[in-house]
């Protein structure tokens, strides 16, 4: 798909911070970003800034026109965290993105693959051997730095020798976000991947990201990012060939509101890996997954209080 200018560059957003005790974070991160946050970071420790390391702060981003303010106030009253400091701000995306760019620095997000910002790309790809893989980001609004647990669990499973990405696989990322996930799948070997999200800026974050990729890798401009929800998969396969691996990091609501498509890419789609399930949730997830599909067998791995749940034909 062809790359696009990014439209959001100049718009005004909300920021909210909010400092929380590290054993709420995960819940709280479920109920902002299923409430309309478009944008989310956390910091675990900030020296200055964050007491101790069992002080959360996090950041998420509203579009301008949400009423932020009274919904802060209701959701921590909801959640019993009524005395966490909160703050609101206006900020430009551009503004976001350069304090990215400040903070946001390489990392291995697995063995020998590195996730890069797009600033650090040229140089930091030549002081690495060739054993070492690369996907090149840049950090936006669209969830997908890698940096969060769920992220990391996709990328782990998608490594592995039976449940992973396979060479010349079809891939399906459903909520695509920045596009890490399709990305990374033609990088391990995936002949091509098509994203979904119901957000343009996380359309656009992908198509941006792609190029960053493609024109410093080997790997071949073979991905496809739509605009649209969990409707694309039954509408786009009627005249594709299916997917051989389906990816989803979202939240378990979204998987749960739409039973009725998942339900149909379990029964078709050989390999699955699932993830942003909180642990609070992920008996109830587990339970889900057997109802609608009791012929499937799930396993499931955790890390840091998130949940990714996986499955083979």
């Amino acid at each position: 798909m062809k790359k696009e200018k990014n439209h959001f560059i100049h718009e005004i957003f909300w920021e909210l911070c909010l400092k929380i005790p590290h054993k709420n974070a995960a819940i709280v991160e479920e109920f902002n970003l299923k409430s309309g946050a478009v944008g989310f970071h956390e910091i675990l420790y900030q020296e200055g800034e964050i007491e101790d390391l069992e002080t959360s702060v996090q950041y998420y981003y509203f579009r301008h026109n949400f009423p932020v303010k009274a919904y802060i106030v209701m959701t921590l009253a909801l959640l019993k965290l009524e005395d966490c400091f909160w703050e609101v701000r206006e900020t430009k995306y551009e503004d976001f993105l350069k304090n990215m760019r400040e903070t946001f620095k390489s990392f291995e997000i697995a063995p020998h693959f590195w996730v890069i910002p797009d600033w650090e790309s040229k140089t930091f790809i030549k002081s690495k051997s060739e054993n070492d893989k690369f996907i090149i980001i840049r950090p936006a609004f669209a969830f997908g730095t890698g940096l969060h647990e769920t992220t990391k669990l996709m990328i782990e499973m998608m490594l592995d020798d039976k449940y992973g990405v396979m060479k010349n696989d079809r891939a399906l990322d459903m909520g695509c976000g920045s596009g890490i996930l399709s990305i990374s799948a033609l990088i391990f070997g995936a002949q091509n991947a098509i994203g979904v999200d119901n957000d343009i800026l996380s359309v656009e974050s992908s198509i941006e990201n792609l190029g960053y990729n493609t024109a410093l890798q080997k790997i071949q401009d073979e991905a496809l990012f739509f605009e649209g929800d969990f409707s694309f998969y039954s509408s786009y396969y009627k005249n594709h060939p299916q997917p051989d691996i389906f990816l989803s990091n979202i939240l378990p609501d979204v998987f749960m509101q739409n039973e009725n498509e998942m339900k149909e890419i379990i029964n078709k789609i050989p390999r699955l890996i699932l993830s942003g399930i909180v642990e609070e949730r992920a008996k109830e997830f587990q339970n889900w997954l057997e109802k609608i599909a009791p012929e499937r067998k799930f396993h499931s791995k955790n890390l840091g209080g998130w949940f990714v749940f996986y499955s083979k034909s």
